[in-house]
């Protein structure tokens, strides 16, 4: 599995389309439970608020 690839395409669609909410979901869900990083999700999270 190429884990850094969709950590980067998130990345940019989060950059490209910030204002989707459904995306910081699918994005720190990602970080969560595939990549098992609760501190990169909360991160995620976090900006999302801002």
């Amino acid at each position: 599995h190429d884990y850094s690839t969709a950590s980067s395409t998130f990345t940019n669609a989060l950059h490209t389309h910030g204002n989707k909410y459904w995306l910081w979901i699918m994005a720190a869900k990602f970080e969560l439970e595939t990549m098992v990083s609760p501190s990169s999700a909360r991160s995620l999270f976090q900006r999302a608020l801002r």
